[in-house]
């Protein structure tokens, strides 16, 4: 608790932290100093917007050393959910004082281990997701310059799934293989499979430095399973491109519809207000413009089972949407 006053409102960190340093500053501005903190059993937790979610680990090692032209350190993580996170870095902090930091200088920095997908996916999808599956395998190098990052490594999820509570759709099996090639990102495979169905996708995003440069992605898809209720099942074949930078964004393809069923089970006759009806209460309009331009053009397409059926009338529907 003594660590509360330094943290955010969102945070809240429950357990004991143990913790030492030393070192030295000298007259000419030299500074060494080397420490290290240790927890065992704790639990850390963030407020999102609908609610709260953490993480628990079971023991947390982390320790630096700070002399002559670089800052290093190593973090060891075990988390209480059977993960292992292990992370090393250099920086290039020169040991005195004023603190001499030059951004030209090399940097290296590694992370390495496992985690349930069950602990990531909340922290940016909080409520999006039910009954989380999956392992997230990390390999990643940073090396080069804070100017010039250079990246290395890979990420893949494996063995994942999920139920999407909105739409009632549940994903199966999901596989995510990501490579990093010195300032790209790229997306190996995609393969996501709902229902009978499945998605396939690949893309690559490119970075000028640490700045986006550009992106594109590219999915196809047959028979995926989007909605799953009683009132409503549809199917979807996407095949769909992706990609723009940080002024424009473009999608476009097409999207067939081969099945759909959906039921009315509204009844009974709807009042309609007149025109000059004012409703009290009712929330303005929140939408705001985007700040990039944006271009879609996609094709959807009904196939030859769409139907409607609604008081005890039953319609198929044809035709598409450009």
């Amino acid at each position: 608790r003594s660590l509360m006053p330094f943290l955010s409102d969102e945070v809240d960190l429950v357990g004991k932290i143990r913790g030492s340093s030393s070192g030295y500053w000298r007259e000419n501005g030299e500074v060494a100093f080397q420490g290290q903190f240790g927890a065992v059993d704790d639990t850390i937790a963030w407020q999102l917007r609908d609610g709260q979610v953490g993480g628990a680990f079971q023991r947390a090692d982390l320790d630096w050393d700070w002399q002559g032209s670089h800052l290093e350190g190593q973090l060891a993580l075990q988390l209480a959910s059977g993960g292992d996170l292990q992370g090393r870095w250099q920086l290039p902090f020169s040991a005195q004082w004023p603190v001499d930091f030059k951004t030209d200088g090399p940097i290296t920095a590694d992370l390495k281990g496992d985690a349930q997908l069950s602990e990531i996916v909340p922290v940016f999808a909080s409520g999006v997701f039910q009954d989380i599956r999956g392992i997230v395998t990390s390999d990643l190098h940073v090396s080069g310059s804070l100017t010039s990052p250079q990246f290395s490594g890979s990420l893949e999820v494996s063995d994942a799934g999920a139920y999407l509570p909105f739409t009632g759709a549940t994903i199966d099996d999901l596989l995510l293989h990501i490579s990093l090639q010195e300032d790209e990102i790229h997306l190996d495979k995609l393969l996501l499979k709902a229902g009978e169905g499945e998605l396939l996708g690949t893309g690559l995003v490119k970075f000028d430095q640490w700045k986006l440069k550009d992106y594109s992605f590219e999915v196809s898809g047959e028979r995926l399973h989007l909605y799953n209720f009683p009132e409503l099942q549809l199917f979807a074949n996407p095949d769909l491109t992706f990609s723009g930078d940080l002024s424009r964004s473009e999608l476009k393809g097409s999207i067939l519809i081969p099945e759909m069923n959906l039921i009315d089970k509204s009844t009974g006759e709807h009042a309609v207000p007149s025109d000059d009806v004012v409703i009290s209460g009712q929330e303005t309009d929140q939408r705001k413009k985007l700040q990039f331009d944006t271009d879609i053009q996609v094709i959807v397409e009904l196939g030859e089972n769409v139907k409607v059926k609604t008081e005890g009338v039953e319609t198929r529907l044809e035709g598409g949407v450009t």
